[in-house]
């Protein structure tokens, strides 16, 4: 079944066999931020940890 979350998937199974389905618990993998951990945190270096709410000469840069 494709275009349906979990939790619709295991109301239509308990609809149409009457009993409650089972559920698997999920194996927990690398999550996906660990491969961009250290650019963020050499920007963060970078710019002292500096944010401003004006977006930068970089966003300048990019619209000219």
């Amino acid at each position: 079944m494709c275009g349906i979350d979990p939790k619709t998937a295991k109301r239509i199974i308990e609809k149409n066999t009457g009993q409650a389905a089972v559920v698997t618990a999920r194996s927990s993998g690398p999550a996906n931020y660990e491969i961009v951990r250290p650019l963020v945190a050499s920007r963060v270096e970078a710019t002292l940890a500096k944010i401003t709410a004006s977006p930068g000469q970089d966003w300048v840069a990019l619209t000219n």
